[in-house]
């Protein structure tokens, strides 16, 4: 069964919100990261991708679960320039 994630990614005072469907979790960061467009964020380069593709999504604790709400988790990266932090919602079920 396919889900619909929303990702909010707070980076050097903006915010950027973007969503995609995929099996599961881990599925969803994948295509999350792979159509994120570096050019929409403020101060965040390719390299800041690569590297949040290598530090983030490194292993099998991609994200961890928000205590106290349901579907909702979290990862965080440090950049050059600051630091992001991404919340991951499971907002619907196809």
């Amino acid at each position: 069964m396919r889900c619909l994630y929303t990702f909010i990614m707070s980076y050097l005072g903006g915010i950027y919100i973007s969503q995609v469907e995929g099996g599961d979790t881990n599925q969803a960061m994948d295509l999350w990261i792979e159509n994120l467009d570096t050019n929409q964020i403020k101060g965040f380069s390719k390299s800041d991708k690569k590297k949040l593709i290598e530090v983030g999504f490194s292993d099998d604790d991609k994200d961890v679960p928000i205590t106290g709400v349901r579907n909702v988790s979290c990862f965080c990266v440090r950049t050059k320039k600051g630091f992001a932090i991404i919340n991951i919602i499971k907002t619907a079920e196809n």
